[in-house]
């Protein structure tokens, strides 16, 4: 063999000995790549996440905007003239209790100086629990600035939102509040002589008044409140048997709030209004509901979203169907007094014919496939797959039972994989 084809065999060899240790290199460098990414990829997956299943229920509610409904009287001022209060805004008074008087003119120097000396208390009776010289007062102080930030942040949301409609209510809730712990402030011995100077003169001036001024007595008891809307008389328990959808709607737009009673009266005009306090019914027109979710006598909860309450003890006074929908009236005795400056409220009501109970999951425990669902259960440390009935669900659960004959019990105490995608059956969970 010449030395010329030797050569071309050597150097192809060579060639060959070259490309079979590039492509080992490669297929190790592949290999090598693979297995960082698959450990990588392990390393990140989310950890199985458990929860045990547990007896649960979902509610549902219907929403609506309610017409409140009291028996109420209202008081008429007898003179002219500018008027005072002399029982605080929404306490309970009693069959001729004077609560209000209608001071006759000219002795506006006299109102003025009263409200004065009355301003005076107040930044007194502040400057004291602010050194914390007054613990009642400051208890007092705290309890009530407490109800005042929830009101407030409901206030926040809704602003948030662009909710408008329910401030006059916040404002009205506020008064009422701020009202109240100037009454109780009242009952309170702050031990300070200038305070008792001024409660002496305070109770002078208001004696001086008394004696110029006509009586405004009360005819009923009930809780009082120097608030009106001008629908009290037109609005009471027979109102409420006869009311219809059209009446409801004509009244809800009619309405616009309670609103305060000026500071000067005419003869003959309101002044204040008593309810009983016993008793409110909240009519409300349902849309796309069925007579057979309000049972006459059952129970509901409502939520009135403008004061962040629920009221449990609603009962079913009436109802009927109407077009597509259908007018319902509940009873209750809950409430009545922090509801008593409202005459219409949005409110969240449940509905107990509509109750589902069973087994509480998260929603996204559940993983459904060609129609079917299941969940992942922790069974001896393996995860393992178990077929379920979907009963209902909202947003954040859902109620199920088991579905057929299945090794794997669902069960109260069963361990659920909360996240499902972090799983496959049989892998190994703990």
């Amino acid at each position: 063999m010449a030395s010329k084809d030797r050569l071309v065999i050597i150097e192809k060899r060579k060639a060959r000995a070259r490309n079979l240790r590039i492509f080992i290199a490669f297929f190790a460098i592949t290999a090598l790549t693979l297995l960082l990414i698959t450990t990588i990829l392990r390393k990140n997956q989310p950890a199985p996440r458990f929860q045990f299943i547990q007896p649960g229920r979902i509610v549902r509610t219907v929403e609506a905007t309610a017409l409140i409904v009291r028996d109420e009287v209202v008081l008429l001022a007898q003179d002219a003239g500018q008027w005072k209060p002399l029982a605080a805004e929404g306490v309970r008074v009693s069959a001729n209790d004077r609560v209000a008087m209608v001071i006759r003119p000219g002795m506006e120097s006299t109102i003025t100086e009263l409200e004065n000396c009355e301003q005076q208390i107040a930044q007194i009776q502040l400057e004291l629990i602010e050194q914390g010289s007054a613990p009642a007062a400051q208890a007092v102080y705290e309890e009530v600035n407490g109800e005042i930030a929830g009101i407030v942040r409901l206030l926040r949301k809704d602003a948030a939102g662009g909710i408008l409609g329910n401030n006059r209510q916040y404002a009205s809730s506020l008064e009422l509040l701020i009202e109240a712990r100037e009454s109780r402030l009242q009952e309170i011995d702050f031990k300070d002589a200038r305070l008792d100077q001024l409660a002496s003169q305070r109770d002078y001036l208001s004696s001086i008044l008394g004696e110029n001024a006509g009586a405004v007595f009360a005819t009923a008891p009930g809780i009082v409140s120097y608030r009106t809307d001008g629908m009290e008389t037109r609005l009471d328990a027979s109102a409420v048997e006869s009311m219809t959808p059209e009446t409801l709607a004509s009244l809800l737009t009619e309405s616009s709030g309670f609103v305060p009673v000026g500071t000067t009266v005419s003869a003959g005009s309101p002044v204040a209004r008593i309810s009983n306090g016993l008793i409110q019914y909240l009519v409300f027109y349902a849309q796309n509901a069925e007579p057979d979710w309000f049972e006459v006598g059952g129970r509901h909860t409502v939520s009135v979203v403008s004061e962040g309450i629920d009221i449990e003890e609603c009962y079913v006074s009436s109802v009927s169907q109407s077009r597509d929908g259908v007018l319902v009236a509940l009873y209750t005795d809950r409430q009545v007094a922090r509801l008593f400056d409202r005459r219409v409220a949005d409110c969240s009501i449940t509905l107990p014919a509509r109750t589902v109970e069973g087994l509480q999951v998260p929603v996204e425990a559940l993983v459904e496939e060609a129609g079917e669902t299941s969940i992942f259960l922790n069974e001896s440390g393996f995860a393992r797959r178990a077929a379920v009935k979907v009963l209902d669900r909202d947003r954040t659960r859902a109620i199920i039972e088991p579905k057929g004959e299945d090794p794997y019990k669902v069960e109260v105490s069963s361990i659920v994989i909360v996240n499902p995608e972090s799983v496959v059956e049989g892998d190994k969970v703990g």
